[in-house]
């Protein structure tokens, strides 16, 4: 039988009611990067935000290493869409990503703007006609990005 082995209090209980979900945001773990996000929730006065955070970002959509990396992120969008009822989606890539291994900026925004084009087309998301952002995150700013 387990034990529990150490207990840290949380200064406020957690709410149980369920929500529905203002975002979903995909994020690199790169962990540099995670206070623009939170930057960009408190800008856009995002409540109740679903993550799916994995190294890359929008690559595991566009340029996966393994198939089953972009079959997990889909899945994961589903759910959030079944389960919280998502109302908008972004996708989020960044300066300097090691996933990339050195690649170009210009590889990386191309990797980006296909990932946003794949949701927008995944049935889940198309069905509801929810709005995809791609994200581009640099050291100073959070830019919107879009095909010319």
């Amino acid at each position: 039988m387990p034990t529990v082995k150490r207990t840290i209090r949380l200064d406020k209980s957690l709410s149980r009611d369920h929500y529905i979900a203002d975002a979903l945001i995909i994020r690199c773990i790169d962990c540099r990067f995670k206070r623009c996000l939170t930057d960009l929730e408190s800008e856009l006065k995002l409540k109740f935000v679903d993550t799916i955070i994995v190294a890359g970002g929008a690559k595991n959509i566009s340029a996966p290493e393994n198939h089953s990396d972009k079959d997990f992120i889909f899945s994961q969008i589903e759910k959030s869409i079944k389960l919280h009822h998502t109302k908008r989606i972004f996708i989020e890539s960044h300066d300097e990503c090691g996933a990339y291994g050195g690649a170009k900026k210009e590889k990386v925004l191309s990797d980006l703007l296909r990932a946003k084009e794949m949701v927008q087309k995944f049935k889940p998301v198309a069905e509801k006609d929810i709005p995809v952002d791609a994200l581009f995150v640099d050291f100073n700013s959070i830019n919107f990005m879009d095909k010319d």
